[in-house]
């Protein structure tokens, strides 16, 4: 099975947050593990924020050490699907 991160579940396993067990479970796991560029470019500036350019570089090879697999195909019909996924789940969670 292939299954996707995005960048919010990657930031919480690097920090250590509330979910992180689930997600290196994951990455550990026999399953197939992708995020797409754009997700790991949150992930890369959100780390730039708290460390310096080397350590986070560090972050994104240790992540791909693991098996992470970094998607960089993007045409209209996938940013379209995901734009979708986004605005569809935030119509269902806002209060």
């Amino acid at each position: 099975m292939t299954l996707v991160l995005d960048a919010c579940a990657i930031i919480a396993y690097l920090r250590d947050e509330e979910g992180a067990d689930v997600v290196e479970s994951v990455l550990l796991g026999d399953n197939a593990c992708v995020a797409h560029a754009v997700n790991v470019c949150e992930v890369y500036y959100d780390c730039l924020r708290r460390d310096d350019t080397a350590q986070t570089d560090e972050f994104l090879e240790d992540l791909a050490s693991i098996g992470l697999i970094t998607r960089e195909d993007m045409d209209a019909a996938f940013w379209k699907m995901a734009g979708g996924y986004k605005g569809s789940n935030r119509k269902r969670f806002s209060s």
